[in-house]
């Protein structure tokens, strides 16, 4: 069986004849596919306080009866799930864990762990398992916040081209963030769910630019942009 696919899935039967005896022995070829590292996804950024929804997602796994997803904040388990029903098709798919918590000051820096087991039944087999970690960026919202600015000055930030912008796939784009009102500010980029930014940045003076080229499906996300001057804060999106 070079290559092995699910067709292989079978149980297999020698039979041995020798003048008048006949033997015959069986063994059963069970197939898995486990291709990928699971992946950690959010719903939004880390806030205390405020619930956000955490996903394990496995790609194009099989069989899932014996799949086991645990998501795990640092050495503690949050949840855990197994898979029990049978496939009814044999064909690989898509199974995830879903987990919804605030998270708390004690969360800052710590291990998000998606750990994804195949239980294999051969004795002398082994579990498969892969597993993601992803660390908690937390946020904690000011309250009650005094903002002084000396000398008294009035800090805007746009960004350009507008709120909102279609992208056709192999173009280049360039998102613009301009402020006015700070002699040495400081920019930063993230997307909302601070996946990847797949960009160039470029910062100088009161304006920074990231460059989107060529364009792909992965760029598809709301964009925010931060600037930062003396004890002030202002973020913008598009």
């Amino acid at each position: 069986m070079d290559p092995v696919s699910l067709l292989n899935e079978h149980y297999y039967l020698c039979t041995v004849i020798c003048e008048s005896q006949k033997l015959e022995e069986g063994i059963l070829v069970e197939i898995y596919t486990f291709p990928k590292d699971p992946e950690i996804h959010l719903s939004g950024s880390l806030e205390v306080g405020k619930p956000v929804t955490v996903t394990c997602l496995v790609p194009a796994v099989y069989p899932f009866e014996k799949l086991e997803i645990e998501l795990l904040k640092g050495n503690r388990s949050v949840k855990t799930e197994n898979f029990l029903e049978p496939s009814e098709m044999k064909s690989p798919e898509t199974k995830s864990l879903e987990v919804n918590f605030p998270p708390i000051d004690e969360d800052i820096g710590k291990d998000l762990v998606c750990q994804v087991t195949v239980h294999i039944n051969e004795i002398d087999s082994q579990p498969q398992v892969r597993e993601t970690t992803k660390k908690l960026q937390v946020y904690v919202s000011c309250k009650d916040t005094v903002i002084s600015v000396n000398p008294s000055t009035s800090l805007q930030e746009e960004i350009a081209p507008g709120s909102q912008i279609a992208a056709q796939i192999g173009d280049s784009v360039v998102l613009t963030c301009d402020v006015t009102g700070c002699e040495s500010p400081s920019f930063s980029w993230r997307t909302q769910i601070d996946s990847p930014l797949n960009g160039k940045v470029r910062s100088e003076g009161s304006k920074s630019t990231s460059t989107l080229s060529p364009v792909r499906f992965e760029n598809e996300h709301f964009y925010l942009c931060t600037v930062t001057c003396g004890h002030k804060k202002l973020e913008k999106g598009i």
